[in-house]
């Protein structure tokens, strides 16, 4: 299942990944005086880990938010091979769904 899915992104879902996330990360690299590092061991001595989970946090939602909302714009044929795993995984385990694979 994992190798029809990869196979299928990788065929139908190029371009859409790049319209959908290039906006995004061309501003994240525009912003590169910013440090996301949440990690203590790796920080550096002037960081700030609040800040940087903040400003983490941000990107994330942003990415997530932006990802959702580009649901519409998802190739037919992603979204159908996705919805044919959903019934395999529903066959599979018709008492657990979605939670089984979470």
């Amino acid at each position: 299942a994992c190798k029809v899915l990869s196979i299928a992104f990788k065929t139908f879902g190029l371009y859409y990944l790049q319209s959908v996330l290039r906006p995004l990360i061309l501003d994240l690299m525009k912003t590169q005086e910013f440090d996301y590092e949440v990690d203590p061991t790796r920080l550096q001595n002037h960081s700030n880990l609040q800040s940087n989970r903040t400003r983490l946090l941000q990107v994330v939602t942003s990415f997530y938010e932006t990802i959702l909302n580009s649901l519409p714009s998802l190739p037919l044929q992603l979204r159908t091979v996705c919805h044919i795993l959903y019934q395999v995984v529903i066959g599979h385990f018709p008492d657990g769904g979605l939670d089984t694979v979470n």
